[in-house]
C-alpha cells in the first residue's frame, strides 16, 4: 500500500523546497524580489545549498513511522528522542514552540504532555511524509498526524492544518497527471470533511473559512492572480508568517494550482517572503509526492552540499522507510552525534550569519 516512489519524492521535494527557500528566510516579499535571480537555483553560499531542521525534522517522522508503522504511541516516543538528541547537537535555528517542547521532553514531561500551546507551522512541515506513508488508511493518518502535532504544538489549529497538508500530500500523489485546479479542490474537500468529521465545528470554522478563500482564490483563473487575492485576503503583503493558518492556506493554494510546474511554484511561494524555507518545504514536499522522474531537477538537487543529508542519503533512507511502513522489520535509524555534526552545525550557522551581513548590502 505504500507508495516508494511517492515517499522518495515527498522527501526529495521537501529537501528541495528547503535548501532553495533557506536563503531568503526572514525577508519581506520585496527585498526576496530584488535579490532572486530568474532562475531558482541554490543560492546559499557559492551557488550551493545545505537544509535545515525542516528536512531534518520530516526525516525523523519517517523513521518512527518506519520503526513503529502499527503503534502510534512507539512512534511518538521514538520522535520525542529523535528530537531530544537533536537538540543536544546544537541546531543553527528552531522553532519557539518546538524548543520550548523538547525542553519539557528532557525536563520529564511524557511525548504525550510534552507540547505547548501554539499554531506555528512546525508540524505541518513533519505531516507530507505523514500523508504519503498513510493516506490509504485515515484512522491510523489522523493518529499519527496528531501524535507528530501534539509532541509539540497542542493547539487544534495545528492539528488541522497539518492534517490538511497531510491529506494532499497524499491526494496528489495519487493522482500525479491531473492539473484541474477546480477538480483538485473538491477532491481536496471531500477527502478533508472525512478526516475531520469527528472535529467540532467551531473548532473547524475558522479553517473552513479559508477553504472557501482558497477556493475564490482558484476561480480566479491564473496563479497569478489567485495568489495575488489570497496574499490580500490574508494581509500577508509583507511575508508569510509562522502560523499555521497563514501558512497552510497559501502552500494548498499553490499546490491545488501548480500547473506551472514544480520550480515555478516553488518560486512563488518563495517570492511571499517569510518563512521561505518552511513555506517552500512544505510545499515541495506536498508536490514532490507526485514527481517520478527527478533528471530534471538534478542541478538543484546535486548543489544540495550538505552532510548527513543529501540526494544519496534521501534516497537510501526512503527506501528502508517505505519497507518499514510496508510492515517489514528494518534495523534502526541511528542519530549522528558527535565532533563531526558541531562542526557541520557551526559551519551553518556561520554561513546563515553571511547570509545575514549579506542582506545589508544592496542586492546587486
Amino acid at each position: 500500500m505504500v507508495d516508494g516512489k511517492s515517499v522518495e519524492g515527498c522527501l526529495l521535494g521537501l529537501m528541495l523546497g528547503d535548501s532553495l527557500g533557506l536563503p531568503y528566510e526572514g525577508l519581506s516579499a520585496g527585498r526576496v524580489n530584488k535579490f532572486m535571480p530568474e532562475d531558482l537555483q541554490q543560492s546559499l553560499f557559492f551557488h550551493c545549498g545545505m537544509v535545515s531542521d525542516d528536512t531534518e525534522h520530516a526525516l525523523f517522522v519517517g523513521q518512527a513511522a518506519a520503526l513503529y508503522p502499527d503503534d502510534v504511541n512507539k512512534f511518538q516516543t521514538q520522535l520525542s528522542w529523535y528530537l531530544r538528541w537533536w537538540l543536544l547537537r546544537l541546531p543553527a535555528g528552531i522553532g519557539m514552540a518546538t524548543g520550548r517542547s523538547i525542553i519539557k521532553l528532557w525536563l520529564g514531561f511524557p511525548a504525550s504532555k510534552s507540547g505547548v500551546y501554539s499554531a506555528g507551522n512546525g508540524p505541518a512541515m513533519r505531516s507530507p511524509v505523514l500523508g504519503v506513508l498513510f493516506g490509504h488508511d485515515k484512522v491510523k493518518l489522523k493518529a499519527y498526524v496528531r501524535a507528530s502535532t501534539e509532541l509539540t504544538h497542542s493547539d487544534i489549529k495545528a492539528y488541522i492544518g497539518s492534517l490538511a497538508v497531510a491529506c494532499l500530500s497524499y491526494q496528489l500523489s495519487q493522482n500525479r497527471e491531473s492539473a484541474d485546479a477546480r477538480g483538485n479542490v473538491l477532491a481536496f474537500k471531500t477527502s478533508f470533511s472525512q478526516l475531520t468529521i469527528d472535529i467540532p465545528d467551531h473548532d473547524l470554522k475558522e479553517f473552513n473559512d479559508l477553504l472557501g478563500m482558497i477556493t475564490s482564490a482558484i476561480e480566479k483563473g491564473s496563479q497569478t492572480v489567485g495568489l495575488d487575492y489570497l496574499i490580500k485576503e490574508l494581509k500577508l503583503e509583507k511575508g508569510v508568517s509562522g502560523y499555521i493558518y497563514h501558512t497552510v492556506p497559501v502552500v494548498l493554494f499553490l499546490a491545488l494550482k501548480s500547473e506551472e510546474g514544480f520550480l515555478e511554484s516553488l518560486r512563488s511561494v518563495i517570492l511571499l517572503g517569510g518563512d521561505t524555507d518552511t513555506t517552500a518545504a512544505i510545499l515541495g514536499g506536498i508536490l514532490g509526492g507526485r514527481i517520478t522522474n527527478w533528471n530534471h531537477f538534478s542541478k538543484q538537487l546535486n548543489a544540495v552540499v550538505d552532510w548527513p543529508i543529501s540526494k544519496r542519503s534521501i534516497k537510501k533512507q526512503s527506501r528502508k522507510i517505505v519497507l518499514g511502513a510496508s510492515g517489514e522489520e528494518v534495523v534502526g535509524f541511528p542519530l549522528i552525534v558527535g565532533p563531526v555534526v558541531f562542526l557541520r552545525n557551526l559551519i551553518f550557522l556561520t554561513i546563515v550569519l553571511g547570509h545575514g551581513f549579506r542582506r545589508l548590502l544592496p542586492p546587486y
